[in-house]
Formats: C-alpha cells, sequence, structure tokens
C-alpha cells in the first residue's frame, strides 16, 4: 500500500515536469516585443475648429425712412465711417392710384368750400343791398344795416380764403403729382424740412431742390412737416437766394 502511494507521487510529480517543461517551451516560442522609439522635438500645435454665429456690434443704430419706396441708390458700404448728415442711401417713391384719388379729393373738397362760401357770399350781398336800400329810405335803423354790412363783409373775406386755399391746394397736391408723373421738372425751395422726408416730388432730380444753408442752421431738418422749429430758425429759407431760385429755372428751361 505504502509502495502505489509513493508510485502516485512519482507520477504527478512526472506530469507536473513535463507541463513545465512545454509551458517555458512555448513561452521561448513567443515574438519578442519591439518597442519604438523616437527622439524628441519641439514645435507649434495648432488646434482647428469651424463655428457657426455672427458678428454683432457694440453698438447699433437702426436706420428707417419716413417713407415706403424702392432704395433707387446706396452711397455707402458696410463698415464705411459716416457722420451725421451724410447722404446713404436714395428712397425713390412710387405714387399709386390712391395717392392720385386722395389729391383728387382734396381738390374736389376744397372746390365745394369754394361753391358754399361763393354762395353765402351772393346770398349775403343780396341781403346788404336789400337792406341798404332800405336804411336809405329810412326804414330800418343804423344798427340794423350795420349788423347786414358786418355779415356781408365777413361772407366776403370767408369766399376770398377759401379761394386762396383752393388755389394753394390745386397747385400743392394736384400740380405736383401730375408735373412729376409726367416728368416735367419742378424747382422746389425747403426751409426747415428736407426732401428726404417724403415730400419730395416723385422722379425729380435732388439738384432740382434748393435748401437753406446747413452750416448756419445745422439742426435742419427740425421736423417732418416743417411746422417745428427752434429758436431763430423761422427765417432760414430767407438764405436761398432769389437770384439762385432765377438761375436755376433758366437752367432747367434751357436744358
Amino acid at each position: 500500500m505504502k509502495r502505489i502511494g509513493t508510485i502516485i507521487t512519482l507520477t504527478v510529480i512526472l506530469i507536473a515536469f513535463i507541463f513545465g517543461i512545454r509551458y517555458i517551451y512555448l513561452k521561448d516560442q513567443k515574438d519578442p516585443v519591439v518597442y519604438e522609439t523616437q527622439k524628441s522635438f519641439r514645435y507649434t500645435i495648432l488646434k482647428k475648429t469651424v463655428a457657426t454665429g455672427s458678428i454683432v456690434p457694440n453698438e447699433e443704430v437702426l436706420i428707417k425712412p419716413n417713407i415706403s419706396g424702392i432704395i433707387d441708390q446706396i452711397f455707402v458700404e458696410a463698415g464705411d465711417y459716416v457722420k451725421s448728415g451724410d447722404l446713404l442711401a436714395m428712397v425713390k417713391v412710387v405714387p399709386n392710384v390712391s395717392s392720385l384719388n386722395s389729391a383728387k379729393n382734396n381738390i374736389n373738397s376744397v372746390s365745394t368750400q369754394v361753391e358754399t362760401a361763393k354762395l353765402a357770399f351772393q346770398n349775403q350781398e343780396s341781403i346788404y343791398n336789400r337792406q341798404k336800400g332800405l336804411f336809405e329810405k329810412g326804414v330800418i335803423s343804423a344798427n340794423e344795416f350795420d349788423n347786414a354790412q358786418l355779415s356781408y363783409n365777413q361772407s366776403l373775406q370767408r369766399y376770398k380764403q377759401e379761394q386762396a386755399i383752393s388755389n394753394f391746394v390745386a397747385l400743392e397736391k394736384t400740380s405736383l403729382i401730375v408735373f412729376s408723373i409726367y416728368g416735367v421738372p419742378i424747382v422746389t425751395l425747403w426751409g426747415v424740412t428736407h426732401p428726404f422726408l417724403g415730400f419730395a416730388p416723385f422722379g425729380q432730380q435732388y439738384k432740382n431742390s434748393l435748401m437753406v444753408d446747413i452750416e448756419k442752421f445745422p439742426l435742419i431738418p427740425t421736423s417732418v412737416y416743417g411746422n417745428k422749429y427752434p429758436e431763430n430758425y423761422e427765417d432760414a429759407i430767407k438764405t436761398i437766394a432769389p437770384i439762385d431760385v432765377v438761375n436755376k429755372v433758366l437752367t432747367l428751361v434751357k436744358s
């Protein structure tokens, strides 16, 4: 029994020895590990990337025209330096049918007012003549005649005012629009306002607009309609010399 245990022990040791020899043999058959080496050097690392976004200025001024139209010319480019008063762009105003109809309606309304004032004047004139005859005959008192004369004078004054307004509106509204549409040159004078604010005749050249001396009146335009202006600006339009107006008209006539 003791002999069998010895044989088993020796057999296990032999098998272990054989496996150890095989393991060492197989390990020696593997290729050796080769490490690659490089020499150190110094250079600049450049790392680029692509990003989306927009450039936002520190201060931005939004420019809006007071009229609607088509931008005809642009006199500046992005990045240009501009100062107050510089001409940036030219807006071409295109009149439409509604503008013409509005002008015609204005004329018709003023004409109606003139006719009404004329009828009132004729009625007061008839009453005045009748009262005058009665007063000369001593039928009515002087007070009644004075009232009739006052009403006559007031109706006459209103009739003349309506006629003056009618003539002004006809020239200011309708004539300018019609002349502009047919390409008739128009010379305009500008006081404390400016043609770029939307009231210049359509299709007219900028050089036909005579304006005041900007160096003497740097705050111009002071308002869109020319009804508001600072002190000492009420006579700004007088800086446009009459001879300049005459020369401009003669130039257009000869051209």
